[in-house]
Parts: structure tokens; C-alpha cells; sequence
């Protein structure tokens, strides 16, 4: 789906010495949103209070907003970590960046951040996803992802965060545990793409080796469409679900197979034998004729099919 879519000082900042296959289907979507990155480390006083800000954005701002946390110039820190500070220019702690855009050192104000996300939604997209991931046996993550072009594109590439949603640590500073933080990127090139070509990528990713993970049941997946040229650019961003609206076959295409699909949904709820959440357009738990006119509007709005 389409994403719907500096610098501000505010609060205390910690200064750093710096260096210059088919997929199973079960409850979830793939939405588009604005990407918040969160720049971190578990001995750092003034981020006890960014990350309470950022729990605060994330009950304001709901799947509207997808947060990946970072753990930079401590115990927790890993190569793409660094990677990713260091495009960033990030040189003190806390700090954050919105859609690759809005760049913030210290913990912004609750409206300063409403205004980030106000401002990123605005942005304009470059790309739509249909997408879903599986978690599979000995700590393979398959992710299926068939990417379109919505502009012509050269030296891009699909970054794939897969990240903890609780993990759990003690930090120094008091806190408990970081929300989504980060414990690898895998980096997907994309060829020269004209506006309206797709793209297909499947994958299995092992993570048995990862050190970083404590739960594989707590993991989830973020991808951002990254210009290569512009490091800290994000030019969409999806939370990828482990299935996808529309896509009730789980095929990477809504297609007429979908939409007889959906006609032997109509009915049916949460719970029930045979329910597919990939029908249920509105997530309330129940398909009925307004998820049919969702499924509608957004393809005749130009959604991938």
C-alpha cells in the first residue's frame, strides 16, 4: 500500500566522541507509515525520558507511526547500528529522525513530534508494497515482498528491519526494556525501475546466529525504501504484517482469484472456522459489505493488484 504519507534542539542530549518462498498466512497487515528512528544507549539519563516521549507518540499516533529503536556507543550496539548512526550524522544521544527528514537532538515536545509525523504524512511517496512475512522453524523469518515504482528510481534498495518489539535488558539508566529495537537490517538492491514497474523480492532470513534476540515471538519486520545517494533519505515506509489486505491467497497479487475469495468471506468473524484476516479491510473482526467497498475504493484508487 502506498505510504500516507533540519535540525531542532529540545531537551538534554548525551554528547558521544565520534569517528567521523511461499508464506504462511495469519493475523496481521502490511500498512504503510511513517518511519521514527530513535537513537539510544542503556547508560544514557536524558533518554529515559525519549523513550516515555516516544510510548507517548506511539498511543497518539497508532499504526500511523512505526518506531525503530537503535542502540548506538554501548554494550547493545551491532554493525548495522553503527551503519546507520553514521549516515545519519548522529553524534548525541538522544536523538531522532522522522521519514528520514525531520532531524531532532534531545527528546522533542509532544507537539513538536505531532508536528514531525504531520509533516512526514505530507511527504511525497515513492513506492507501494504488497508484502507479509512468516516466522518459520530454527529462527527463519520468510519475508515476501513485490514492490512498485510510483516514480523512475536508480540507486535505491529495500532495507528490511527486523526487530524485537519487547526486549528486554537492564539498562543502566533505569529503564527495562527498549520497544522495536533494531537487531538487524538486511539490505535488498533494486534494479533501475521505471515509474509503474514491480519488483518481487522472497527471502529467508536466519537469525539463529543473531546474538540479539531474546524472543523470535516478539519479532516483527519494518522495511523502508532507502536512496542510496541521500543516506538518511527514507523515501516510503511499511510495517510488514503476516498477511496482507486484499491478498486472501497469499500470492504477492490481488487479483479476481482475491476477489472470489473474498465473496465466501462475507460473513464470517474472528474466531470462526475459516476466517481470513486478509479480507477483513477494516479490522473489526467481522467481513461484511464495507470491507467489500474498502477493497473497491482501493483499487480503483490504483492500488497494486
Amino acid at each position: 500500500m502506498s505510504a500516507r504519507l533540519g535540525g531542532s534542539l529540545a531537551g538534554g542530549a548525551a554528547v558521544l566522541g565520534l569517528a567521523g518462498s511461499a508464506l504462511g498466512a495469519a493475523q496481521g497487515v502490511t500498512r504503510s507509515t511513517v518511519i521514527v528512528e530513535e537513537f539510544t544507549a542503556e547508560w544514557c539519563g536524558p533518554c529515559y525520558g525519549g523513550f516515555y516521549a516516544m510510548e507517548r507518540m506511539q498511543d497518539r499516533w497508532g499504526d500511523a507511526v512505526s518506531l525503530l529503536t537503535w542502540s548506538i556507543a554501548d554494550r547493545y550496539t551491532h554493525a548495522d547500528a553503527t551503519r546507520r548512526q553514521g549516515e545519519v550524522g548522529v553524534n548525541a544521544i538522544p536523538s531522532f529522525l522522522f521519514q528520514g527528514t525531520y532531524f531532532y537532538v534531545g527528546t522533542p515536545s509532544d507537539p513538536t513530534i505531532d508536528n514531525a509525523v504531520r509533516s512526514s504524512q505530507g511527504l511525497a511517496t515513492s513506492g507501494q508494497v504488497i508484502a507479509r512475512w512468516k516466522l518459520k522453524p530454527n529462527s527463519i523469518v520468510g519475508v515476501g515482498i513485490k514492490f512498485q515504482a510510483d516514480q523512475n528510481l536508480s540507486n535505491y534498495e529495500l532495507r528490511v528491519h527486523i526487530h524485537e518489539s519487547n526486549w528486554y535488558v537492564q539498562c543502566s539508566n533505569g529503564l527495562t526494556h527498549y520497544n522495536n529495537h533494531v537487531q538487524q537490517v538486511f539490505y535488498e538492491a533494486l534494479p533501475a525501475m521505471q515509474a509503474g514497474e514491480q519488483f518481487t523480492l522472497i527471502r529467508n532470513y536466519d537469525l539463529s546466529s543473531n546474538p540479539w534476540i531474546h524472543n523470535m515471538e516478539e519479532v516483527g519486520v519494518t522495511v523502508f525504501l532507502h536512496d542510496r545517494a541521500s543516506n538518511r533519505s527514507v523515501k516510503a515506509g511499511w510495517e510488514i504484517g503476516e498477511v496482507n489486505l486484499g491478498d486472501l491467497n497469499g500470492d504477492l497479487n490481488i487479483t479476481q482469484q482475491d476477489a472470489v475469495l473474498f465473496q465466501r468471506q462475507i460473513g464470517k468473524q474472528i474466531g470462526q472456522p475459516g476466517f481470513n484476516p486478509a479480507a477483513d479491510w477494516d479490522q473489526n473482526g467481522i467481513i461484511n459489505l464495507t470491507d467489500r467497498d474498502l477493497a473497491l475504493e482501493y483499487i480503483r484508487n490504483g492500488g497494486m493488484r
